[in-house]
């Protein structure tokens, strides 16, 4: 349903990725199957990388077991401080015993955990050692465990903390068929076809709702209203030279497309190009009357603040988009276009006003905005192409 288009550094992304894998590891494709299978079906996150595409896309070239950073990355890698660097080096030369090619991570409650194959169990045992002197390997039910590290076999497991639980390795090792996640419908889905990133992430979890148990009902409530059954959102993510594309889709819990409640109103570019504003973020959402009826009816459950939340959005009517960007030092820019059906306005002028924004009537649309219009990299032209046709879309630019 909803396309979230993020404009981004590969240096930044692949550096991020790398730094998140220095002192874990990865997994390939062709292990994925295994992988998953160690990861339990109830997993509030699951996330399958290919790192070795990604990193390529970014701009590295990977090849014999070992990666090699060029242009920007080579630059970034330049820029970390040295036990960041020193780590990185090891995994791209293969020092770490790691197998460049993909992994896996997973949420399981509060913590996140990352699984993925090693070329030389021996080696990785001796480099975490190396980096972390204080650390002592040790054996228990056939698991090899030292701080947040475990391994068995030719698998290794990287937890969030220090303090990893090889009894709980253990048990991820023999979920068998029924309580693995290979066992789930998104399965299929993970272990096919081409992409860099993908995955799931349960709406219940707070990732998704945030550690407040009042955020999380609050997610829970406006989720269910907007789509039935919504029980994950499934994600893909692409990167290719300086873009990172996000493309995100509400599940049921059998991981099909979960049906939208409210009345359709999709994003009309036209208006997004008529704003011809820039910025660092961008968002527009689709409306009609119908839907914003159906908002209204809500809202009126909520008591006094719904009703006049009812009055500020009754005369909306069409694509309402903003442009957004925020300098170092400086106030929040904004520069928006609100279409409306021309009546009763003023109780969403006055919220404007309140915002300490300005507006201007262009026929029926209110052109609002701050003092200082923003600027940046996302332009109309670009928004508007990308995100023409959706019912939501948001970008960021991330430098």
């Amino acid at each position: 349903m909803k396309r979230n288009v993020i404009s981004c550094w590969p240096v930044a992304a692949a550096l991020c990725l790398l730094l998140s894998l220095a002192s874990c590891s990865k997994d390939s494709k062709a292990d994925l199957s295994d992988l998953l299978s160690t990861v339990p079906a109830e997993a509030d996150m699951v996330m399958a990388v290919d790192v070795k595409s990604t990193l390529e896309k970014a701009g590295a070239k990977v090849s014999g077991g070992k990666i090699e950073l060029t242009g920007q990355l080579k630059d970034a890698l330049a820029k970390a401080d040295a036990r960041s660097r020193e780590s990185i080096e090891a995994v791209l030369q293969g020092d770490a015993g790691v197998r460049p090619t993909s992994l896996v991570a997973f949420a399981k409650g509060y913590h996140v955990w990352v699984t993925g194959i090693l070329d030389d169990p021996s080696k990785f045992r001796e480099y975490v050692g190396k980096s972390e002197p204080s650390l002592k390997w040790q054996e228990e039910s056939g698991v090899s465990y030292a701080g947040r590290y475990a391994v068995s076999g030719d698998q290794f497991w990287c937890y969030d903390k220090p303090g990893v639980d090889p009894l709980e390795v253990k048990s991820f090792i023999g979920l068998g068929d029924k309580k693995s996640f290979l066992s789930t419908d998104y399965a299929e889905k993970m272990t096919e076809g081409d992409y860099q990133m993908r995955g799931i992430v349960s709406t219940s979890s707070r990732m998704v709702g945030g550690d407040s148990f009042v955020k999380q009902a609050q997610m829970q409530m406006a989720l269910q209203t907007l789509f039935s059954d919504a029980a994950y959102i499934g994600f893909t993510l692409e990167m290719d030279n300086e873009e990172c594309q996000v493309r995100g889709q509400m599940l049921t819990s059998s991981f099909k497309p979960a049906p939208y409640n409210l009345p359709v109103a999709r994003i009309d570019s036209k208006t997004i190009s008529s704003l011809n504003a820039s910025g660092d973020m961008a968002f527009a959402v689709g409306t009609n009357s119908k839907l914003v009826e159906k908002i209204q009816g809500m809202l009126s459950q909520t008591g006094a603040v719904g009703k006049l939340y009812n009055t500020i959005i009754a005369p909306i009517d069409g694509t309402v988009a903003a442009f957004v960007s925020q300098p170092d030092g400086a106030g929040r820019q904004i520069s928006a276009v609100i279409p409306t059906d021309g009546s009763n306005l003023s109780p969403l002028t006055m919220a404007l006003e309140g915002s300490d924004m300005k507006w201007h009537r262009e026929g029926n649309s209110l052109i609002a905005g701050t003092p200082q219009a923003p600027s940046g990299a996302i332009t109309s032209a670009i928004f508007a192409k990308e995100a023409g046709g959706s019912l939501l879309a948001d970008r960021k630019s991330v430098v």
